[in-house]
């Protein structure tokens, strides 16, 4: 792809970053209980206090990843605690889910450009994505990394690509870290890799589950020093 397709795409993201902040500067952002929760965990870790445990689930004993709250912290430090700061940086990230978005459409519609393009706008324009882009909540990053985690799938099982199981094992575990009960992608995951098994090696699912385990690494070193809950 040429400089000019980028360009175009570039011009995608900064209008759907626009239009997810259109409000923020009248300070139109949900804060409640969760928010200030989170507000103060990561204030804490962008103080050098780390931290190993996330949010808490609905189900009593059970927590997401703690990657939420480092994605947080540089926000809050840097805007010395604003959420308003906060949530122009998740939209930010929400935003660059548009790059994702274009080239797995380009992949699977094998480089239809006007495919492509239409597939960025429509997420650039969707309202449940926009509202999505300042909810200062865990499920947030996920708009982000579940489709990183099938662009990454595609990239292996269909473009054969060496380093696809790295961007499957990233977008899977941190949306698993973002909402625990996202593990259920674990599902097609499992389908896709079953139907392409004669083209997967054992390379790749070693590479796969290794850098899985290193991604989920902070959620199981919760597990062992809060006994399994």
């Amino acid at each position: 792809m040429n400089k000019k397709v980028w360009i175009i795409v570039f011009a995608i993201f900064v209008f759907a970053f626009v239009l997810r902040t259109l409000f923020l500067k009248d300070l139109s952002l949900t804060f409640e209980y969760d928010q200030a929760r989170d507000a103060y965990v990561s204030q804490q870790i962008a103080g050098g206090d780390l931290k190993v445990l996330g949010p808490p689930a609905s189900t009593p004993g059970l927590y997401h990843g703690v990657f939420y709250y480092y994605i947080l912290a540089p926000a809050y430090l840097l805007g010395h605690g604003s959420p308003v700061v906060a949530a122009y940086w998740i939209a930010f990230l929400n935003s660059l889910t548009v790059f994702v978005v274009f080239y797995l459409a380009y992949l699977l519609t094998k480089k239809n450009l006007l495919a492509s393009f239409l597939a960025a706008i429509l997420f650039a324009v969707s309202f449940e994505a926009s509202q999505y882009a300042t909810w200062l909540s865990n499920p947030t990053t996920s708009v982000l990394t579940v489709p990183l985690f099938y662009l990454g799938l595609w990239l292996w099982v269909k473009e054969k690509r060496n380093y696809a199981p790295i961007i499957v094992a990233v977008g899977l575990g941190l949306s698993i870290q973002s909402e625990i009960f996202l593990a259920y992608h674990l599902v097609p995951l499992a389908i896709w890799l079953w139907i392409s098994r004669k083209n997967i090696t054992k390379k790749q699912l070693l590479t796969f589950a290794l850098s899985l385990l290193a991604v989920l690494s902070t959620m199981i070193l919760a597990e062992i020093k809060f006994g399994f809950k």
